[in-house]
């Protein structure tokens, strides 16, 4: 007898694998594939993604992962000079496509990275944007004895610490100048991927900070934005822009173009302020720009 699974017999629609940064997958792939999927007549959606980021893809009936999926550095919608890696990326669709074809569907449609057009081209316009942010009893346990119960304000310090456009990364001693000008009032949950860990943990204070670097997810960041942050804060990067699709307040230092694609993207009227005082702003001004929004609810 031949195996039947769920998705034997239906009209399928898959997207993916998505081997992109985490901000054009939170502002464009996602509403890409939410429209793609909404508009295809298939009966069951399956998305392949990175793992820990079921959140982001709530529409989806199966979040699936492929293993060894080559770790090259991403840039906007692919791998950086994703023509060198154009037989990588081949074989991974075709992986992708096999395996539900195994279940016998009655039909495969689908969105990948081959299909999407001129990489360059912001689609965020055509998309379905749904707004992440968690409602209702959902808990964490894990994160929320992390960070206990407090009457302070909070939050959440998004830390870009990457190898591509480095200038980009604030420095480690800048960062904690910011924690503890910022700890005095305020609860400060400090997130973010940390190249150099052995350097950050020689500079650590935790007296000053709840330090989850390296240890959140995108579902994990989804929570905290949800359920523990009063303001997000940060360079601009890939987690602010997750902390608008949260409708969460986000205070963002960058360039001039950076003012643009987060009003652009706004898409829940969430009250945000990017500042244009480049990479490595002086401290004691974002601590009077944090203050401002978060005792009188209005920006610098």
């Amino acid at each position: 007898m031949e195996k039947m699974t769920i998705n034997t017999g239906k009209k399928v629609f898959i997207a993916g694998p998505y081997i992109g940064e985490l901000g054009w997958e939170v502002f464009d792939w996602q509403p890409m594939i939410r429209a793609a999927w909404m508009q295809s007549g298939a009966e069951r959606c399956i998305v392949y993604a990175g793992a820990g980021r079921t959140r982001l893809y709530p529409f989806a009936h199966e979040i699936r992962t492929l293993a060894d999926i080559p770790d090259h550095e991403s840039e906007c919608l692919g791998w950086h000079n994703l023509q060198e890696h154009k037989k990588e990326v081949e074989e991974l669709i075709q992986k992708m496509y096999a395996s539900v074809q195994e279940e016998k569907p009655e039909r495969i449609s689908g969105l990948t990275i081959a299909n999407v057009g001129n990489l360059a081209t912001p689609h965020y316009a055509q998309g379905r944007p749904d707004c992440l942010r968690l409602f209702g009893d959902i808990k964490d346990e894990r994160l929320d004895e992390l960070i206990g119960d407090s009457d302070k304000p909070k939050i959440v310090l998004c830390v870009r610490d990457r190898g591509m456009s480095d200038y980009r990364n604030m420095d480690y001693d800048a960062w904690f100048d910011l924690i503890e000008e910022l700890s005095d009032k305020y609860t400060v949950i400090v997130t973010g991927q940390i190249q150099d860990n052995d350097e950050w943990r020689d500079r650590l204070q935790p007296d000053f900070m709840i330090d989850l670097t390296n240890q959140t997810t995108i579902n994990d960041m989804i929570y905290l934005f949800s359920k523990h942050c009063d303001l997000a804060v940060g360079g601009s990067t890939g987690t602010l822009h997750l902390a608008s699709r949260c409708a969460t307040p986000h205070l963002v230092w960058g360039g001039e173009e950076n003012t643009k694609r987060y009003a652009e993207t706004n898409w829940f009227a969430t009250p945000h302020k990017v500042y244009t005082w480049g990479w490595q702003p002086d401290t004691e001004q974002v601590a009077v720009a944090v203050e401002q929004f978060l005792d009188k609810g209005v920006w610098l």
